[in-house]
């Protein structure tokens, strides 16, 4: 599982080793650590992709969705939590994850 916090600030998911990569260096450094993950995660999902696309549309922004947070957030609402409050961005769409785990 891959684990960040805003708290850790460049310090992604807890390498203090890795917190001065660029972008391509710290990519290159989870696919090495966190091979499993990048195995689990190849294929085509179009439906993921287009929900991505949209999400970085509202990064670009200055919105950003949140996860996970340490303070309560409506779990009944269909959009995802942001930066700023609630935004029109939809939860992921849930892919095969669910079905995999016998919750779907």
């Amino acid at each position: 599982m891959a684990i960040y916090s805003s708290g850790q600030s460049n310090e992604y998911f807890g390498w203090t080793d890795a917190k001065h990569d660029d972008v391509k260096a710290l990519t290159a450094t989870f696919h090495e650590r966190m091979h499993e993950i990048v195995q689990a995660s190849r294929g085509l999902d179009w439906e993921y992709a287009g929900w991505y696309v949209s999400m970085l549309g509202y990064a670009e922004r200055g919105i950003f969705p949140i996860a996970h947070a340490d303070w309560p957030f409506r779990e009944d609402s269909p959009y995802l939590p942001a930066t700023g409050g609630e935004g029109e961005l939809l939860m992921p769409p849930p892919g095969e994850a669910i079905e995999e785990h016998g919750e779907g």
